[in-house]
């Protein structure tokens, strides 16, 4: 699987910085953005991404850029709105903790996922019982998605992201929480 870190670009002067600020992950700069340039996700190399992340997080901190951050009710709502999105599916989801008490909540939450229950009410239900979704897995074609409770995204190596417009959609959706057409 191919590793990305996703970003919303928060001030217009990173532009002229973006690919400086790519290599930072990857030897190979490879990254693509939004229609609008708001956001863009950035293959990572872990070793190089590891080795840089003083300076990643100085981007942080002087305002240009904003990692993405993912919530349980993110989660929650991108597996439901990946129904409306055509050419893609649901497949599964992991709770961090992996017991046979969490294996009978994530039924129930998947059961309230199909009875198609407010997010509000799922996200309670996780909170009450300190449940944290760890990954959800999409599928696109016959490409496997995973977004990561980390923040970081997973692809089939099949899968070129500078080709797929679906990617960037829940990219988009996960910074805004709104479907782009």
């Amino acid at each position: 699987m191919k590793t990305y870190k996703a970003y919303q670009i928060l001030n217009d002067s990173f532009y002229s910085d973006e690919k400086s600020f790519a290599s930072l992950h990857s030897s190979k700069s490879n990254f693509m953005k939004d229609d609008s340039g708001q956001f863009m996700c950035i293959g990572v190399t872990p070793d190089t991404y590891l080795l840089n992340e003083d300076k990643i997080s100085n981007y942080f901190s002087i305002g240009y850029v904003s990692p993405l951050v993912v919530t349980n009710y993110k989660m929650l709502a991108l597996i439901l709105v990946v129904s409306q999105i055509d050419g893609i599916d649901f497949i599964d989801f992991s709770f961090k903790e992996n017991s046979e008490e969490s294996m009978s909540e994530k039924d129930y939450v998947q059961s309230m996922l199909t009875e198609k229950d407010p997010i509000i009410d799922i996200s309670n239900f996780l909170k009450e019982n300190s449940q944290k979704i760890q990954y959800i897995d999409l599928k696109e074609s016959n490409n496997k998605i995973r977004i990561s409770s980390t923040g970081a995204i997973y692809v089939s190596p099949s899968l070129d992201i500078n080709k797929n417009s679906i990617f960037m959609k829940i990219v988009t959706f996960l910074f805004t929480g709104e479907l782009r057409k």
